[in-house]
């Protein structure tokens, strides 16, 4: 992904954390923009690997929820 659509993607993911400020969200969201603004090339690749886990964690909340 190019830096540009990280960062739209970190918008879109702030936007959610604003709706649903859950910690799995926004620790995710903080890591994130912190390796983009920082052009941490080392470990942005692993983070944004990452995102299906965060995202199978906050799924897996809410059916906890329901």
């Amino acid at each position: 992904m190019i830096m540009k659509e990280l960062r739209q993607f970190v918008q879109q993911l702030q936007a959610l954390g604003q709706e649903y400020p859950t910690v799995i969200l926004l620790d995710y969201i903080d890591r994130l923009d912190t390796q983009i603004q920082n052009f941490d090339g080392n470990n942005l690749p692993d983070t944004v690997q990452s995102f299906p886990s965060v995202r199978q964690s906050l799924q897996d909340q809410l059916t906890r929820l329901a």
